[in-house]
């Protein structure tokens, strides 16, 4: 009983996090401008050699909110069963920054394999 739970959780609070990505952050009519870029894609493209006439902000952005989603998420569950809030708060920190750096190292393995990053800056 306590699974189906703890999955619900997951995935409520993995689709409040995508949703509010998909509504807010990308916006279904707006064209991205580079001047308005969300901080996630900023970082992401400062940091990495993306080719943007293979990938538009848009796609990566969309690659960026289901990860960020899938990380918030897990953290939320893996702070779920913990009593104090002291340590929840410190192992959602650590959680998060290790799922973050996690996910975004297999999403540029996945974006070279694709050719979409031609050379690492870093």
């Amino acid at each position: 009983m306590n699974i189906i739970i703890v999955l619900i959780e997951f995935i409520v609070c993995f689709l409040i996090i995508y949703l509010y990505y998909r509504l807010f952050v990308i916006k279904k009519d707006e064209k991205m401008e580079k001047k308005k870029l969300p901080a996630e894609l900023k970082l992401f493209l400062h940091k990495y050699n993306v080719n943007l006439k293979k990938r538009s902000y848009k796609k990566i952005m969309k690659d960026l909110s289901i990860l960020i989603a899938f990380d918030m998420a897990s953290a939320v569950l893996v702070v779920g069963v913990i009593k104090g809030l002291l340590l929840k708060l410190i192992l959602a920190c650590v959680t998060l920054f290790i799922l973050y750096k996690l996910s975004i190292s297999i999403m540029v393995f996945i974006y070279k394999k694709r050719g979409f990053i031609e050379d690492e800056k870093h």
